[in-house]
């Protein structure tokens, strides 16, 4: 019999195993320090989740609730926001939920959870280009470029094309396409200057909603249309949507971790600024969206222009441009940000053969890989030709909120994973590794493959296994809760609902005290932060985080479904026949053939 075989790993040595290899498979500069990781959260948070979402879900989704909805979404998050901590400190290299589904469930899921991240971040950089396009025609020039469009460009345009045509909104996505091209680092400096900007824009429109505003516009304001008044002005329903819709604003720490594998020393810089730049975006945004809703009615807020419009309003014509520019360029950090987390995303995939390859070559003299930047800067391009902003603000916060409910499970996953010492390395087991790193030995020049064997692995056994199925158990529980309170049923609510879903929750509560008791979390000793009450935090984290996604639009939630389709297609047309692993199985085939009659 053959000494060795292609037969995968068990689960949990798998788990570790991979993201220890994997996460140092790159060939990104390290130049990254903790101030331009706080500063690349905040600009990616406070950009795009206050200056050009927030006017539209005021006028169109909460009102004056959506002040309180962004402490509810901030609630929501902190498990989360935790688990990433924890995360970011047990690995360095690539890391972002990508990567963990990839080395905990396989390719097939890290091909799913890629096109859902992917969708989402391109639709977030079509809408806020849609926004600071629309702001720097309105303010800088008076409309001018809308004029034109409509007079030479829209006449020669297929009708549904020429209804969105923005040459604004293009031009500002061909623009942070060529600044990422550039480099990582003119990235960071950039996001730095622009953040440091944006604060004091911030304190300059709160101090004048304390001397223009009035408290009745957050209170008791009255809609003369539609008749909606007070502060919960489009009800409870309106004030968890808003929530749920702004998990897309709270993104920004996503993009920290990602660009671990270009920080100094990602371990103990990426929990310190995920929690920095999350503690500090929350309290801008709220003040930020108190001081709109406190200087005029909620339904006289201008969803793509509401901020700077209210002091145009106002007659405050230099508060009004000093805003305006600070719009313009948060707004502009922001879909930085997205777009260069949307690159690493896509270099990533690429590179592991899920996606076509080419989008993994970088350019030598920035390190980038800028063909990966030039598709998605297009696609994105045509996204904002194909739809509105109103239609945009309703389809986010779908795939954002699933991968946050899977960065949770995961933590769980591989706290109760315990290293054991690797065996010492052979010439087979190298090859083995070089699969588990995705290295095909093409010389196809992409990512120099690196055949060291990684100093720990993982040691897989029952108990440890059932932590897993038990947590996994615990989802699905709170899962049918969630559908038993949301859609609609013939059961009475109170007599036959509520009691199932206490049910439900007592249950999922005793599944977590058997996971606490029953096994023990094991911790890496070079390890900065460790996520506390494991399991309970990323329970409560999986919890509130379906129930937002059920307060989602059901366009949202189609859109997910069929997001997921798109990947599972994807992943069996294309990548399972070319992905690095399955190659590389195949090379081992031909250099050593598993002997099938003797096991």
């Amino acid at each position: 019999m053959s000494q060795y075989n292609c037969r995968p790993p068990p689960f949990r040595e798998r788990v570790l195993q991979r993201l220890a290899a994997k996460t140092q498979d790159h060939d990104l500069r390290k130049c990254l320090t903790l101030t331009d990781l706080i500063f690349q959260g905040i600009s990616h948070i406070v950009g795009g989740g206050v200056y050009i979402i927030t006017p539209g879900i005021v006028a169109l989704i909460a009102g004056p609730s959506t002040i309180l909805s962004y402490l509810l979404t901030c609630f929501i998050l902190l498990p989360t926001v935790l688990c990433y901590m924890d995360l970011g400190s047990r690995f360095k290299g690539v890391c972002n939920v990508y990567v963990y589904a990839y080395t905990s469930f396989g390719e097939l899921a890290a091909a799913v959870v890629a096109v859902i991240i992917c969708s989402e971040l391109l639709l977030c950089v079509a809408l806020l280009s849609i926004g600071v396009g629309r702001n720097v025609d309105v303010f800088f020039l008076n409309n001018t470029a809308h004029k034109l469009e409509s007079e030479f460009i829209k006449n020669y345009l297929p009708n549904t094309v020429a209804e969105h045509f923005n040459s604004m909104a293009i031009l500002f996505i061909v623009i942070i396409c060529v600044i990422n091209c550039c480099g990582i680092k003119q990235v960071a400096w950039m996001n730095t200057s622009i953040t440091v900007y944006s604060f004091l824009v911030i304190v300059m429109y709160f101090l004048i909603a304390m001397l223009y505003g009035d408290i009745s516009n957050v209170t008791s304001a009255v809609d003369p249309n539609s008749g909606r008044h007070g502060f919960f002005a489009f009800g409870l329903s309106g004030f968890l949507t808003a929530s749920a819709v702004l998990v897309t604003s709270f993104s920004g720490f996503e993009s920290i971790v990602s660009l671990s594998a270009e920080a100094k020393n990602p371990k103990k810089d990426i929990p310190i600024a995920v929690l920095t730049s999350y503690i500090l975006s929350t309290i801008a945004m709220m003040i930020l969206t108190f001081s709109l809703i406190y200087l005029q009615p909620w339904y006289e807020v201008t969803k793509e222009t509401g901020l700077a419009d209210s002091l145009r309003k106002l007659d405050l014509f230099i508060p009004m441009y000093l805003l305006a520019i600070g719009i313009v360029m948060a707004t502009f950090s922001s879909s930085l940000c997205n777009l260069t987390t949307l690159i690493r995303y896509v270099f990533g995939v690429s590179h592991d053969g899920l996606f076509f390859e080419v989008f993994a070559r970088i350019m030598e003299c920035s390190q980038v890989p800028v063909i990966a930047a030039i598709a998605v800067s297009a696609t994105s391009i045509v996204i904002t030709l194909i739809f509105s902003y109103q239609q945009l603000i309703h389809m986010l916060s779908g795939g954002i909120i699933l991968s946050f409910l899977l960065i949770n499970y995961i933590t769980v996953v591989i706290a109760y994973s315990e290293p054991v010492p690797a065996p010492a390395p052979t010439e087979r087991s190298t090859l083995v590794e070089n699969e588990v790193r995705g290295g095909d030995g093409a010389g196809d020049g992409t990512v120099p493959e690196d055949t060291s064997v990684p100093t720990d692995t993982l040691h897989f056994d029952k108990q440890e296994f059932r932590a897993a199925v038990s947590f996994g158990i615990f989802t699905k529980l709170i899962f049918v809760a969630c559908a038993l309170y949301y859609f609609p049923s013939s059961w009475d609510f109170w007599v036959i609902r509520v009691p199932l879903m206490v049910i439900l929750v007592v249950v999922s509560v005793a599944v977590l005290i058997y996971i606490r008791v029953s096994y023990t979390v094991h911790e890496d000793p070079d390890q900065t932060f460790v996520c506390p009450f494991m399991p309970f935090v990323p329970a409560l984290g999986v919890s509130v985080l379906m129930f937002s996604f059920c307060n989602l639009d059901a366009v949202a939630h189609i859109l997910t479904v069929v997001y997921g389709v798109v990947g599972v297609s994807f992943y069996f047309a294309y990548g399972y026949f070319h992905s690095r692993i399955t190659r590389r199985k195949q090379k081992l085939m031909e250099t050593d053939p598993i002997d099938d009659n003797n096991g």
